[in-house]
């Protein structure tokens, strides 16, 4: 499996490239892993093809990382459509390989696409009542961990 380490030397801007040897396309998981480089991190994209989105977007240090972009305050939405989608596509990668030794370390990131700092922080509410609503369904599991990420890369962990 390839991947970039966090003292590689990559400079900002240049394309990754997933495990397959494909340019990587998703924004939200570019920006999520320029930020674990940045701090030393070994950071590995995840193949995905266009009929199966099964997989999370990201490896960091052997963990799979799933990054959901969000823009709207919709509780609702945050829990059937991001948290849902996203613990299925966490608890597919772990189910694939019984060699992802730090699957306890697996996280999904909602990232803020909000335009203003007032609007993403308004949109804490949103997340966190759609963060307990999938707790109720049954969706996710109180030892998952989620966290939101503010625009400018201020991030706001949920419970776990």
């Amino acid at each position: 499996m390839g991947g970039y380490g966090g003292q590689s030397g990559r400079k900002k801007g240049k394309g990754f490239l997933n495990t397959a040897g494909n340019p990587v396309k998703d924004k939200n998981a570019v920006e999520v892993a320029e930020y674990y480089l940045g701090m030393g991190k070994y950071v590995a994209f995840l193949k995905e093809t266009p009929n199966d989105h099964k997989r999370a977007d990201l490896m960091v240090e052997g963990a799979p990382v799933e990054v959901k972009g969000v823009e709207g305050a919709n509780s609702n939405t945050i829990c059937t459509s991001s948290l849902a989608k996203a613990v299925k596509q966490i608890r597919a990668t772990i189910s694939e390989s019984r060699w992802y030794a730090n699957k306890e370390n697996s996280k999904i990131i909602l990232l803020s696409r909000h335009k203003t700092d007032a609007e993403g922080k308004n949109a804490i509410d949103a997340v966190m009542e759609g963060y307990k609503a999938a707790l109720r369904k049954g969706i996710l599991r109180p030892n998952d961990k989620v966290e939101y990420w503010f625009k400018k890369g201020n991030k706001r962990r949920l419970w776990n």
